[in-house]
């Protein structure tokens, strides 16, 4: 199976820390500018002006360069590797991103089959490298890559937006979950195919 991941907020925790950063930003602002707690997106979760935005965007690096693996998440992979699993990165990261964000893989000694930056489309990449399963915490994207017939596992923080589970969707809060779906899974093909 080909296992399709988004790095940030799925493989490594970036979003969290960068949630802490935006409160604090908001806080030196002087006022509380939250209006959509459940966006991730700091210009539609934030009414911050577009120099107060562009200002926070310098901070993204300093946080994605000291980000750590989500829970898990390096030995989940290494089992789902060993079970026979392929996996492709998918991440809306710019390629100045590239070089630390690969380092930090390799020192864990992950190896990925596929790594693509700078994504607009994930659900047309999935389509095009085969993807069975696409894990992401974007809710956006989830939504499309449902839409598009692809397995999607929502992997969603506690203020995310909530959405309704189907036929192509599924919410996981960890990676112990995501190894359970996919054990699953795995164990219901074989004996379907017995």
């Amino acid at each position: 199976m080909i296992i399709g991941l988004d790095i940030d907020g799925v493989l490594l925790d970036t979003e969290r820390d960068y949630l802490v950063e935006a409160e604090l930003f908001d806080i030196k602002l002087g006022k509380n500018h939250l209006k959509d707690k459940s966006d991730f997106v700091e210009g539609k979760r934030y009414s911050w002006t577009k120099e107060q935005r562009k200002e926070f965007e310098d901070k993204w690096i300093k946080v994605a360069k000291r980000a750590t693996f989500m829970p898990g998440a390096v030995s989940i992979i290494k089992m789902l590797k060993k079970e026979g699993h392929e996996f492709i990165v998918l991440s809306a990261r710019t390629e100045d991103n590239k070089r630390f964000t690969i380092k930090e893989f390799e020192e864990e000694h992950l190896k990925f089959k596929k790594v693509f930056f700078e994504v607009e489309d994930k659900a047309k990449l999935c389509k095009e490298n085969n993807v069975d399963i696409m894990i992401d915490d974007n809710w956006k994207n989830c939504t499309n890559t449902s839409i598009n017939k692809i397995m999607t596992l929502y992997f969603r923080d506690v203020n995310m937006k909530r959405l309704e589970e189907g036929k192509y969707l599924k919410e996981v809060n960890n990676w112990g979950e995501i190894y359970k779906f996919i054990y699953t899974r795995e164990r219901r093909k074989k004996r379907i195919s017995k």
